[in-house]
């Protein structure tokens, strides 16, 4: 596997809700500018998500090192 987690859930097929795709740099930057909560708990929600999904990762990456130690 190569490239971010986007890339990485891109190739292992792993989803997430619709509203958590994009840029959380974006959420930040209008949280900080605006104050509004509601791009903060967006941004906590997009992270919660990639810690999900990365355990989807870890769950492949394991598999694939099983195979090649226990062939």
């Amino acid at each position: 596997l190569k490239g971010g987690l986007k890339e990485v859930e891109r190739i292992l097929n792993l989803k997430r809700p619709a509203h958590l795709y994009g840029n959380p740099v974006e959420l930040w930057k209008a949280f900080h500018a605006s104050g509004d909560r509601e791009y903060l708990e967006l941004l906590i929600d997009y992270n919660k998500e990639d810690i999900e999904n990365l355990k989807g990762v870890m769950n492949h990456v394991y598999r694939k090192m099983r195979e090649k130690v226990f062939i």
